[in-house]
């Protein structure tokens, strides 16, 4: 009887591990997405999975909520996606349908962009656990910068270079080829240019969050000038329509930007200056 209460208190103290380890990864499996985040916490990749389709959840969640909305005033979004196409120029429907999914495409595409700013938080609350202390205090700091940034790219996309870069295409082999462009190829166009140069103008923030968590360093960042000028130039030509234009209008702000994101790393961010090395004294020969 003895041994068998002996080997009963030995199996719970083998088990008892175990199942500690197992409440706590459910316990992790089942926690929140808005959590306050222990320093010292280790998390399973389930976990981080789970926190990352939550994030997910809620973004996509935010653009429908506010597709709802747009969509009923969808008349007035096209007011504002029509109004930078060239004056002698008309879009035409190809199908029956088209009319109807073209309202819902742009007021899909619409919403995508107003939903910015909670894109932005949730992007930054997954990567906030991985940051110290002081750096998630920054958290309303960089969703009002980076929603800034955003709506700056796509203002200067809308009022500067869809209109300069529409007119191109209009004038590029006027009179022999006649123009005819579907309300879904223009819709396409219109928002993958105006997302991309919203996207494209969150450049300052990247780098100042990289210089402020000392990933990198201004010294390092100025050295990469030559580079910085040619990735502008080749995210031009990725990012915009093919035309030289469009793509010197998006190259050189995102230039303009890598230089102001180094001032703001020479004045905040520079480390200070490394004292010579002293030559260490040689033995003398007695």
């Amino acid at each position: 009887m003895t041994e068998e209460i002996q080997t009963t208190e030995t199996e719970d103290q083998q088990s008892g591990p175990v199942s500690a380890a197992a409440e706590s990864g459910n316990t992790h499996a089942q926690k929140k997405v808005v959590r306050q985040v222990d320093p010292e916490e280790r998390l399973p990749i389930t976990a981080h999975l789970e926190e990352l389709r939550w994030r997910i959840i809620y973004a996509v969640a935010t653009v429908f909520i506010l597709f709802v909305p747009l969509f009923a005033l969808s008349d007035y979004v096209l007011m504002i996606v029509m109004r930078p196409l060239p004056p002698a120029e008309t879009l035409h429907s190809t199908a029956p349908q088209a009319i109807f999914f073209f309202f819902m495409k742009i007021s899909l595409y619409s919403a995508v962009v107003v939903s910015m700013p909670m894109i932005i938080y949730q992007a930054w609350e997954f990567i906030a656990p991985g940051l110290l202390q002081v750096e998630r205090k920054y958290t309303a700091i960089v969703v009002l910068s980076g929603s800034f940034f955003f709506v700056l790219g796509t203002v200067f996309c809308y009022f500067l270079v869809l209109p300069a870069a529409l007119a191109f295409f209009q004038d590029y082999a006027a009179g022999a080829v006649a123009n005819i462009w579907t309300i879904h190829d223009y819709t396409s166009f219109f928002f993958t240019i105006i997302i991309a140069f919203g996207l494209a103008f969150e450049l300052p923030i990247v780098m100042v969050f990289l210089l402020a968590t000392r990933v990198t360093t201004y010294r390092t960042l100025a050295s990469k000038r030559p580079y910085a000028i040619v990735g502008a130039f080749v995210a031009g030509a990725l990012f915009t329509p093919s035309d030289p234009l469009s793509q010197a209008m998006l190259a050189a702000p995102l230039y303009l930007f890598f230089e102001m994101s180094l001032l703001v790393g020479w004045i905040f961010f520079k480390p200070p200056p490394e004292e010579p090395k002293e030559p260490l004294d040689e033995p003398t020969e007695g």
